[in-house]
């Protein structure tokens, strides 16, 4: 059987459809799925099974010529907190610029709740206050060794810890807590002096993880820590219902903070007679992160929702950012063939706006489609790697270790539900956990002169 030629065929955007492409002999049916069953051997750095087509085999073939077409659009807003559900790993903040993708910004919202049972602070003296932040630099991104500008403000409105709230969520602030300009040195402990609780003519040195230290104005802490407000959580929300931590530079780069840990938190240094001692509020359950991105000027601007531009480039961003839909229209031409394999390779790209500097690939991408109700949810072929913890085995998407930093994304479930019309013929590739990266990248379209997008399809005709 041989496979209809496609090349005086148009696509709905009047792409030129290609005919498909060599033939190779491959593996026998029969061994494949003897070997299949030992996935788990396989190299992790390469998809499982993947390297069982790369020989001279009898009766599959091989085709990287299937149409495909692709376009960069705006993402939607994505879930940056839930109830009952483990809160973000890493908390982005910044006022983030470049060339390429234009502007993204990260404000955190939080609520702040008692950490165990407080002291009787009626007799208390406030020394000072402190917003600690911890850094992830996990989650840094782009060029971080610059000054940052940091407002801390008090939320005029409650967050509901039963709410789910998505990244275009924007709460309002009343006053102004604390202001700072800081340079980040995220591989140094913080020292700081403290007096000595029994000798408080001594000071004794402390060290803390590398954290942002955010001064809080004494009028407000003073006010707080006498309210008679600490005897539980909806006594402290209802007086002060959390804060804004906003940023007020626009840099080259963006941070994250881990408020997760035991560490973060509004701290009280303060003293009762001669005895000197700190006590801290803990970021509440309710904390999260809201974007927003402008891409006026940027060189994607021009890009958005153009598949003709698409053909050459396409741009991928984490956060509420950009992302790919493709189309894959001519999958029911194999109905009567037998799937092997099937995987998506694209390639990272120089543009010139990146002056020979481009950043880190994305750690991590999957691929999705539109459900029922037209929500985006990842493709078979990713649960199955979710579910293993082992998605980069299972399903990839991963860059390569050398340049050009190339991705391979298998897809042969999700392609087989396209075969069959089960499915819809666009998919989506999107960043894995874009709410807590800001990453970009800029990614060959199917027809970029050197490293085009390509659909990799072995199967065997019957």
């Amino acid at each position: 059987m041989s496979l209809p030629a496609f090349a005086s065929q148009k696509t709905g955007n009047n792409m030129t459809v290609k005919p498909f492409g060599m033939k190779q002999t491959l593996v026998s049916i029969v061994l494949f799925l003897s070997l299949i069953l030992v996935f788990q051997a396989c190299n992790k750095a390469s998809l499982v099974g993947y390297d069982l087509f790369a020989g001279d085999q009898i009766g599959t073939e091989f085709t990287d010529t299937m149409t495909i077409t692709a376009l960069t659009e705006l993402g939607d807003s994505v879930r940056t907190y839930a109830p009952g559900v483990v809160a973000l790993n890493a908390f982005l903040w910044g006022d983030y610029y470049d060339q390429v993708v234009g502007r993204a910004r990260s404000v955190i919202h939080a609520q702040l709740r008692l950490d165990g049972t407080a002291p009787d602070f009626s007799t208390a003296v406030l020394d000072s206050a402190v917003l600690a932040l911890p850094y992830d630099t996990t989650a840094f991104y782009g060029r971080t060794n610059q000054t940052f500008g940091m407002q801390v403000y008090s939320l005029q409105d409650g967050m509901n810890a039963d709410s789910t709230y998505y990244s275009d969520t924007l709460f309002g602030v009343s006053q102004l807590l604390g202001i700072r300009y800081f340079e980040p040195v995220p591989d140094e402990n913080v020292m700081v002096l403290r007096p000595n609780k029994d000798h408080p003519d001594e000071l004794d040195t402390l060290f803390f993880p590398a954290q942002a230290r955010i001064p809080v104005d004494y009028d407000f802490a003073n006010s707080l820590l006498h309210a008679n407000v600490f005897d539980q959580d909806t006594s402290l929300l209802s007086y002060f219902p959390g804060v804004q931590i906003s940023p007020s530079l626009t840099n080259d780069g963006m941070l994250a903070f881990d408020l997760n840990s035991s560490d973060a938190g509004l701290i009280f240094y303060y003293h009762i007679d001669t005895i000197y001692n700190s006590y801290r509020l803990r970021f509440g359950t309710a904390r999260m992160t809201s974007f927003l991105h402008d891409y006026t000027g940027s060189l994607v601007e021009s890009y958005l929702n153009d598949s003709i531009k698409g053909e050459e480039y396409l741009f991928l961003q984490g956060m509420q950012g950009t992302r790919l839909k493709l189309n894959i229209p001519y999958a029911e031409t194999l109905r009567d063939s037998l799937i092997n394999h099937v995987s998506l390779e694209m390639t990272v790209v120089p543009v010139p706006e990146d002056g020979g500097m481009a950043p880190p690939p994305i750690d991590q991408v999957v691929l999705s489609r539109r459900n029922e109700d037209g929500q985006l949810v990842v493709i078979d072929d990713v649960v199955f790697g979710l579910e293993r913890n082992a998605l980069s085995s299972f399903f990839g998407g991963v860059p390569s270790e050398a340049e050009p930093y190339t991705y391979e994304l298998n897809l042969t479930s999700h392609f087989m539900q396209m075969r069959r019309g089960e499915v819809p013929a666009e998919i989506y590739v999107t960043v894995l956990f874009r709410n807590s990266s800001a990453a970009r990248m800029v990614l060959g379209g199917p027809s970029h002169p050197d490293y085009p997008m390509k659909l990799k399809v072995y199967y065997t005709p019957l």
